[in-house]
């Protein structure tokens, strides 16, 4: 039930594909919902299913808390792999599909057996984790990847952490026969070979129940592969591949207990994951549409996911009805975060310094929304750094990614938490950041105002709640701030429960470290309470976060980017006494 926003706008854009579907219901609410919507579901709570290792009904999924109830989620994979394997042993071909992917185009055709394409070849296809397009397009083997991309000699495409990437070229996260696969989108043919990996999936799964196994659940246990304890599926012992004739490099043989599957990778730029397509912007920038986009590489929960589909136009459910309203005024401005952070070396003291400016930029649009009654409409923001749940990335790039824009827009989840700012409870109302994009947002414009309050961005001078009224009261629906807002709000009287309030706030939004939470991460440093100043003063507002930019300057010190130092001094080694960084070297994977 926690996930039924999800699987409506899945169905949504399902149907306006014509894309037959079953939806396999994890409680009576979905599947009453189903029922309700004349949409095919099977109730897999009560399927008969020999799934009593564990009950879907524990404290923790109860209190929506599915991803992390370790016992919930292995037991939901059995229950999904027990429903694939009776579908395929009707005789119908299958693919998996999780509620948090949008399909933009159907793949009936693809899939079909008759498209003369690779996938033909395959009795399984599978999508990856794979983060380069450059080695996708090519699906360079995986005995010819080297350890650095041809473009750029300092950029080192490794990951160096807890197995999940290595010195060898097979444990490249860059391509897709090394990277992880990701059974979030998944097909299976009715045949031979694809019975006997979706037998051997399920075997492979049930294991995870022997004994106190956290990380153990239906994705791993695809990915263990041919060999126990492996990491391909389709590498033998000694890391070699058989490909498949007709599979055009995509489609290679997985073999086990004497049975063999073809096995096929979807390219990214068809089959997008959330980093390719929300940060990389691969399909965007190829003007190419993908079939499915799987809203991965993101944070925040469920909540981040519907930031992300909402801010990318990629949300077909209407919502509340008020979300368009044009009963309702809003406030949206120019944001300049990032834009003397653009001239920085470091991509990483830019990116704290742009996330810095955003933060007192939002500080001032909520004080100034609060005085106005108005929703406020969040800002672009272009990253300088990956976020991610390591320590300080190579290079500020997610291992085996490719390098992106700076001009392109990262998801806000990246830079603070879009669940807090979204909630009903927070200071004022708000709207994702592209919500003028959106077609049902375009009436609004015809009602809308530009203003300027500042001359220039270098001596502004701010204006109290009372000025903001006389200054900024308007009948338009839409008021934009041009020229920026940082300074221009005085703030609150001190110890008002409006001053509260937005500080409060601030805190919620910035709530966590910029990277993570532990082990090496890059702080933010706590929001201080911000006192009000008189009419007309300089530099109102948030003071700046000197303590993190310091600190940012002091960990790309560290580091030599020709050698590629980043992991090396993460994971491998101590970092020096009297760095600053020491408090980390407790770190082992």
């Amino acid at each position: 039930e926690a996930f039924q926003e999800l699987l409506m706008n899945w169905l949504a854009f399902t149907r306006a594909r014509d894309v037959p579907v079953l939806v396999g219901a994890l409680d009576d609410a979905t599947f009453e919902r189903c029922g309700a919507m004349s949409v095919p579901a099977v109730q897999l709570q009560h399927a008969g299913f020999d799934t009593t290792l564990v009950s879907l009904d524990e404290h923790s999924v109860k209190n929506k808390d599915f991803r992390s109830s370790q016992r919930g989620f292995q037991n939901y994979g059995v229950r999904k792999l027990a429903f694939l394997l009776t579908l395929l042993e009707l005789g119908l071909d299958v693919s998996l599909s999780d509620t948090d992917v949008v399909w933009q185009k159907s793949p009936v055709d693809l899939f079909s057996g008759k498209s003369g394409t690779y996938t033909d070849a395959a009795d399984v296809l599978v999508t990856s984790d794979c983060l380069s397009q450059d080695i996708d397009s090519k699906m360079t083997s995986a005995s010819a990847l080297t350890l650095t991309s041809s473009e750029d000699a300092a950029f080192n495409y490794k990951e160096w952490a807890c197995g999940i990437g290595g010195p060898e070229p097979w444990e490249d996260n860059a391509s897709p026969l090394t990277s992880r696969i990701n059974t979030g989108v998944t097909f299976f043919r009715s045949t031979e070979g694809g019975l006997a990996m979706a037998k051997r999936w399920i075997g492979l799964l049930v294991r995870c129940f022997d004994g106190d196994n956290p990380g153990c659940d239906d994705q791993t246990s695809f990915n263990s592969g041919a060999q126990p304890g492996g990491r391909s599926p389709v590498m033998n012992k000694d890391h070699e591949t058989k490909p498949v004739k007709g599979g055009e490099g995509r489609v290679y043989w997985s073999e086990f207990d004497g049975k063999r599957c073809a096995l096929g990778y979807l390219p990214i730029s068809d089959f997008s994951n959330g980093h390719v397509f929300f940060l990389q912007k691969v399909p965007q920038n190829l003007e190419k549409h993908p079939y499915a986009i799987h809203n991965t590489h993101n944070f925040y929960g469920a909540a981040g996911k519907l930031y992300r589909f909402r801010a990318s136009q990629l949300w077909a459910i209407e919502g509340n009805l008020e979300e368009y309203s044009a009963e309702l005024n809003y406030l949206s401005f120019e944001s300049f975060a990032g834009h003397e952070a653009s001239k920085e070396s470091s991509p990483l003291v830019a990116h704290i310094l742009a996330r810095d400016e955003l933060r007192r930029e939002i500080w001032a649009a909520i004080g100034l929304a609060k005085v106005l009654d108005r929703v406020l409409v969040l800002p672009r923001f272009n990253c300088f750094c990956d976020r991610y749940w390591y320590p300080i990335l190579p290079q500020c790039r997610l291992p085996g990614s490719q390098r992106f824009a700076f001009s392109q827009s990262c998801p806000l989840d990246q830079i603070l938490d879009v669940g807090a700012v979204a909630a009903d409870g927070f200071v004022v109302k708000t709207r994702v950041d592209g919500f003028f994009d959106n077609a049902k947002a375009k009436p609004l414009l015809g009602s809308r105002k530009e203003v300027s309050l500042v001359e220039t961005r270098e001596n502004v001078q701010c204006l109290s709640p009372e000025q903001i009224k006389q200054t900024l009261g308007t009948s338009e629906t839409v008021l934009h701030i041009a020229g920026g807002v940082k300074g221009v709000f005085c703030g609150f009287p001190d110890d008002s429960v409006e001053a509260k309030a937005l500080d409060d706030g601030i805190s919620k939004a910035f709530n966590s470290d910029w990277c993570c939470h532990q082990n090496g991460s890059m702080p933010i440093a706590p929001h201080a309470r911000v006192s009000a100043l008189p009419a007309g003063s300089a530099d109102a507002g948030p003071r700046a976060d000197e303590v993190s930019v310091k600190l940012a300057v002091k960990v790309w010190d560290l580091t030599v980017p020709e050698k590629d130092k980043w992991q090396a001094l993460l994971f491998g080694k101590q970092f020096p006494e009297g760095s600053g960084m020491t408090e980390h070297n407790h770190y082992k994977c």
